[in-house]
């Protein structure tokens, strides 16, 4: 595939096959069994030299919000859409809980695709019991200082990268995209060297 990213989160089961994830530059080396978790707005692709399988899910994160801030979206959900909070890349098929993550999304593809009345309500459930799971093995977790500045790194290389996406056929100007990152012009041309 080619690298994109995309407001929605997305999670994808390794059923055949090898392969490569790229999840922000981070690199992880996949097969049948894994699970490849990405964050709404991170760059990522996948790679594979040999036939490789894979289901996907993609879902808007706002399907987990919950408008009365309650304790879940305070102390879970917020910081994780916040980007307070980091989510591994890939859960290897031998990880704790990985079976139990991958027998969850089954029955959320098969909900959705079944469409039985009130599979709504089971899907976000299943989405609910999926992010327990996450949290309470440390697939998600703070973020230290230093990953923080990685984030917001991302976010520039995103930004400049849209802009530039959205105007190739005018004038650009490396002022302009420093502006656009947020940074001085010398200091965009070191950061994007």
């Amino acid at each position: 595939g080619y690298a994109h990213w995309h407001k929605e989160m997305e999670i994808s089961i390794i059923r055949e096959g090898e392969g490569k994830s790229i999840v922000n530059n981070e690199i992880s080396y996949v097969g049948a069994g894994d699970v490849v978790l990405v964050s709404k707005e991170n760059i990522h692709y996948m790679k594979s030299d040999s036939n490789m399988s894979v289901d996907t899910i993609v879902f808007d994160m706002d399907l987990l919000s919950n408008p009365s801030y309650d304790y879940t979206q305070v102390n879970f959900f917020n910081p994780l859409f916040d980007k307070k909070m980091k989510m591994v890349t890939c859960i290897k098929h031998d990880q704790p809980k990985c079976q139990e993550i991958i027998a969850i999304l089954d029955k959320i593809m098969a909900a959705n695709d079944e469409k039985y009345f009130g599979y709504q309500l089971e899907v976000k459930g299943l989405f609910y019991q999926l992010f327990f799971i996450l949290f309470n093995q440390n697939y998600i977790s703070k973020i230290e200082e230093k990953s923080a500045k990685s984030i917001q790194k991302q976010v520039s290389i995103r930004n400049v990268l849209n802009y530039i996406i959205e105007n190739y056929n005018k004038e650009i100007t490396t002022e302009k995209l420093a502006k656009i990152a947020g940074y001085s012009e010398y200091h965009f041309i070191r950061f994007f060297k």
